[in-house]
């Protein structure tokens, strides 16, 4: 474990680090993302609803690689003056026409800042939820 936090907290303070989120914590962000933006159930539905979303096929969700889209997403998610997007890395999952994002340090234990930010192809603010969003 100590090895894991120590990798993670040089991810996170290595300007040279910043861009695509990966491994366990991104892909069971993804899977998070997959049901929110699929999922047929009534909660779910009401959640999109509240995002101002509809709902997306299950094929058309997937984690982000590209590094200038993750940067691009960086940048969009510090606008609202939660992450500096060159100090690290964000998960981002594309879902359909929108964008899922929140920083990798949100996986830490202990952090109490940052959330979820969920944008439209635009780049604009739809919602947000979780700590701080």
């Amino acid at each position: 474990m100590v090895g894991t936090m120590f990798v993670s907290l040089v991810l996170l303070t290595n300007p040279a680090a910043h861009g695509c989120g990966s491994g366990a914590a991104a892909d069971s962000f993804a899977v998070t993302v997959r049901q929110i933006a699929s999922s047929p159930d009534s909660v779910n539905d009401d959640r999109r609803s509240d995002y101002g979303m509809t709902r997306v096929p299950p094929s058309r969700v997937a984690l982000v690689r590209n590094a200038s889209i993750c940067a691009r997403a960086a940048a969009e998610y510090d606008k609202d003056g939660v992450l500096n997007p060159h100090k690290g890395a964000v998960a981002v999952v594309r879902a359909g026409p929108y964008w899922f994002v929140q920083p990798m340090s949100d996986f830490l234990p202990g952090v109490a800042f940052g959330g979820t930010i969920i944008f439209d192809s635009r780049w604009r603010r739809l919602a947000g939820y979780g700590r701080g969003s």
